[in-house]
């Protein structure tokens, strides 16, 4: 994550680290809010602003992917090593 932050002129900063291990040990999609929440816990310092502008800059370098769920929240994950598609009836 670091080299490709670095290659896109971008820094890895405490911030990402946080985000990226928050976005990790959670097992599916989560919302921006359950992500602020999490990294709020770890770090009461972070702001909701800068979850969210970690959350762009890790989407950037293709380490995370965002959709809209069944109820048209936006959800965030880590992309896996393998492709996988979303299906909703």
């Amino acid at each position: 994550v670091r080299e490709r932050l670095r290659r896109r002129g971008m820094r890895w900063t405490p911030q990402r680290r946080l985000g990226l291990d928050v976005l990790a040990a959670r097992p599916s999609h989560v919302t921006a809010a359950e992500v602020v929440a999490d990294c709020r816990a770890r770090d009461p310092e972070v702001t909701p602003s800068t979850v969210h502008r970690t959350l762009d800059a890790l989407e950037h370098v293709g380490i995370v992917s965002h959709g809209h769920g069944i109820d048209g929240a936006a959800e965030y994950h880590l992309l896996p090593e393998v492709e996988h598609g979303h299906l909703y009836c």
